[in-house]
C-alpha cells in the first residue's frame, strides 16, 4: 500500500474516533452550560431579593416620613396618619421599585432577564423613576435639550 493511502487511512481513523467522540464531548459541554445556566439564575434570584430589600426599606423610610407629616392633619392619630400615608403612596415610586423587584417574571432568557435588572438597578441607585418619562413630558420639565 502506497505511504499516501497508508496516510489518509490514518487521518479517517482519526477522524472516526473524534466523531465517535462527538456525542460525549456534546453531553459534557451541555452539562456545563446547564450548571452555568443554574448559576446565572442563582446570582440574578440573590440580586433581585438585595434590591427588593433595599426598595422595600427606601418604602418604609418614605412611608415613616410621610406618616410624619401627616399626623397633625390626622389630629395626632398615628393610626389614622398610617392609613393616610399607605393610600397615598400605594402608586408611588417607591413601591413601583418594590413591585418591579418583587417580581419573578418568566422569561425563558435569562440573559434578557439579567439585561433589564441591570438597567432597572442603575436607574435605582440613581435615584431614577422606574420608567423613563417620555420625551415630550421631559422637555416639558426642562430635563431635555
Amino acid at each position: 500500500m502506497p505511504a499516501e493511502d497508508a496516510s489518509r487511512l490514518e487521518r479517517l481513523d482519526a477522524l472516526k474516533v473524534k466523531i465517535a467522540l462527538v456525542p460525549g464531548v456534546r453531553a459534557n459541554l451541555e452539562r456545563k452550560i446547564e450548571a452555568l445556566e443554574t448559576e446565572l439564575v442563582s446570582e440574578f434570584r440573590e440580586a433581585m431579593d438585595f434590591y427588593r430589600d433595599k426598595a422595600k426599606g427606601q418604602f418604609a423610610a418614605e412611608l415613616t416620613a410621610n406618616m410624619e407629616r401627616n399626623l397633625p392633619a390626622c389630629g395626632g392619630n398615628a393610626r389614622r396618619a398610617m392609613l393616610a400615608s399607605t393610600a397615598a403612596m400605594e402608586h408611588s415610586e417607591a413601591q413601583l421599585w418594590v413591585n418591579f423587584f418583587s417580581s419573578r417574571e418568566a422569561s425563558s432568557d435569562i440573559a434578557t432577564r439579567i439585561e433589564k435588572l441591570l438597567e432597572r438597578a442603575v436607574r435605582f441607585e440613581a435615584g431614577n423613576p422606574v420608567r423613563p418619562k417620555p420625551e415630550a413630558e421631559a422637555k416639558k420639565a426642562g430635563e431635555v435639550s
